[in-house]
């Protein structure tokens, strides 16, 4: 969907991008962004209703340390795809979004962490052996989507059965182009979410669902609207982040020798290559709303323009990090966006790396040696978190 410029946007500013449907996307999401690099701090696309971009980490960190400046509320690009009114987690900007954000003190508990990591380690075991036999996968479907979807479903105390159609509707509100399929799928989202929430309410789960649904906010019960729209954030988020990331990274292994041996000579260094893989995917792009009309960066926002925030922009920025398009899994400082920042930092940040440093870990103990399948070719998907297809990869099996 393009429109006409606003008069406030200065033709030199605008650029041709559609986070969704750029026809680069599926050859390689990361550099349909990238591309971006090098330019003004500031650009407007036409596509999706028309909206301005962010392409430095200056500029995204400045608008992520502003809530009383860009408001996060409209959450989505075009803004017909949110919700009328702000909804919590995503949608509501500080001081206040502290207040909802306290009721997800149980994955920052390090304890809990601690706890979990048995049962994701078991996990992930279970799904390397299932096709360890078959000298071969396709990874996003088999192992990628399956892993984070069963974690964050335990967390959530949702039945597995459920866990299908969950990946279908996650997969439209993220990635489908046409605004009318992502506001469906969202409306399906709450609908399930709202007969979860009534099932757990006045009852003594010690699932996530539970705790939120029974928990207060400024001494007062959480009402019904605000526990669906922030049980339906996590089900989004939880299945979509670890999945996307996962799938690159192993599509980053499978085609780059030296890094993947360099990490089956030396375990030790996978921790620290996980935050260096993260900083150099950084696939989300968030998006804030302008609150009041400002000059900002040398332009002039009105109040109503949104700003995408391609996380990966930042991330590989060369101010923050020398020579930030290389992957070096001894890097010291692996800074980056991946998570966002500011007030609305993702308080689920422990538990992804936990998966993500268990995937490598078991993955690469069983499967040191593998490979993209011969004349395969991954693709591309855009969208609010970046995601890869059909990455077919094969091993020698050796058992």
């Amino acid at each position: 969907m393009e429109v006409q410029a606003p008069s406030h946007v200065p033709a030199e500013r605008i650029v041709q991008f559609d986070y969704f449907a750029d026809p680069g996307i599926a050859d390689d999401p990361r550099a349909n962004s990238l591309r971006l690099r090098g330019g003004p701090s500031l650009v407007y696309t036409l596509n999706n209703g028309g909206h301005w971009i962010a392409t430095t980490a200056a500029v995204i960190n400045d608008m992520l340390a502003q809530p009383e400046v860009f408001s996060s509320f409209p959450y989505l690009i075009p803004k017909q795809v949110s919700s009328p009114t702000p909804r919590p987690f995503a949608e509501i900007d500080a001081p206040d979004h502290g207040k909802y954000r306290a009721l997800l003190a149980p994955l920052t508990n390090p304890k809990l962490i601690a706890g979990f990591e048995a049962d994701v380690r078991n996990l992930m075991v279970e799904l390397i052996e299932g096709v360890y036999a078959k000298g071969g996968c396709e990874f996003h479907v088999e192992i990628g989507q399956k892993f984070p979807i069963f974690i964050i479903m335990k967390l959530l105390g949702l039945p597995p059965q459920d866990r299908d159609m969950l990946i279908d509707l996650t997969d439209k509100v993220i990635n489908a182009a046409d605004p009318d399929v992502r506001r469906k799928a969202r409306d399906q989202s709450e609908a399930y979410v709202t007969r979860k929430v009534a099932e757990r309410r006045g009852g003594a789960g010690d699932d996530l669902i539970s705790a939120i649904v029974n928990g207060q906010i400024d001494g007062r019960a959480v009402t019904d609207a605000e526990a669906i729209a922030m049980v339906t954030n996590l089900v989004h988020g939880g299945l979509d982040t670890v999945r996307a990331n996962m799938t690159f990274m192993a599509h980053f292994l499978a085609t780059h020798d030296d890094h993947r041996r360099q990490l089956a000579r030396d375990p030790s260094l996978i921790p620290n290559a996980v935050d260096e893989l993260l900083r150099w995917l950084s696939l989300p792009s968030l998006a804030r709303c302008v609150k009041r009309d400002i000059e900002f960066h040398g332009v002039q926002l009105k109040a109503g323009d949104q700003i995408l925030m391609p996380f990966i922009l930042g991330s590989c920025d060369e101010a923050v990090h020398q020579n930030a398009l290389a992957v070096d899994f001894t890097r010291k400082d692996t800074k980056s966006l991946t998570f966002s920042g500011g007030p609305h930092f993702c308080p689920g940040r422990a538990i992804a790396r936990l998966e993500l440093r268990i995937f490598i870990e078991e993955w690469m103990e069983r499967i040191p040696e593998f490979r993209l399948a011969t004349g395969s070719r991954a693709v591309g998907t855009g969208g609010v978190v970046a995601g890869l297809r059909n990455v077919e990869l094969r091993w020698d099996v050796e058992r």
